[in-house]
């Protein structure tokens, strides 16, 4: 029944809108893009992958098809999806990041983040970290967290967010993050080595 999954969904995403961790429908305009997903596939042995593009390049419909592509095969690749808009300052995108993490975990308990975050972020960060540590050694699969428009959060998010997963991230859960050409530069020197662009 459509209603019980949408309420369970309204459940595990606690107070973040179900769109923003949605991927977005194949349309009918569908475009083959099967070189880009090997090229993306391999990319994958990095933490965070960025898809940079102008306006209107597509970025959009290549991670949404990536994502269902990727979904098909869930003994290899669980993905979970997140739509970045400008309201995401550094609280918010903390927020929806751990919720669409909670589409592939359902244990990751959002109301604890929040306190933990009012705490100190890096009480935050360091507790998804073990989280994801604790629970995707045995598992055998590579998780992939799909963030699309990145560049539309607050600068100091952005920055945040990518240092984040290239700092304490497992090495098989990653980002793929589409925006513009800027991304890069919110990405710490250190890590630079964890990314492919």
């Amino acid at each position: 029944d459509g209603t019980l999954a949408a309420s369970a969904a309204m459940k595990i995403t606690h107070s973040v809108a179900l769109a923003k961790i949605t991927a977005p429908r194949r349309t009918s305009v569908a475009v083959d893009r099967d070189d880009a997903l090997k090229a993306l596939v391999k990319c994958l042995s990095h933490r965070i992958v960025i898809v940079e593009g102008p306006a209107g390049s597509a970025k959009t419909g290549f991670l949404a098809e990536s994502h269902r592509r990727l979904s098909a095969n869930a003994k290899r690749w669980r993905c979970a999806w997140l739509s970045v808009d400008e309201s995401d300052d550094r609280w918010r995108l903390a927020r929806h990041v751990a919720a669409a993490l909670k589409t592939i975990w359902n244990a990751i308990d959002l109301d604890e983040l929040e306190e933990l975050y009012r705490e100190g972020e890096r009480f935050f960060t360091i507790a998804l970290s073990n989280y994801l540590l604790s629970t995707t050694v045995s598992e055998g699969a590579d998780y992939v967290l799909f963030v699309d428009d990145l560049h539309h959060a607050k600068p100091d998010a952005v920055a945040e967010f990518l240092n984040v997963v290239a700092e304490y991230f497992p090495e098989n859960v990653h980002v793929v993050a589409s925006g513009n050409y800027e991304l890069w530069d919110n990405l710490d020197l250190r890590f630079r080595d964890s990314v492919s662009a």
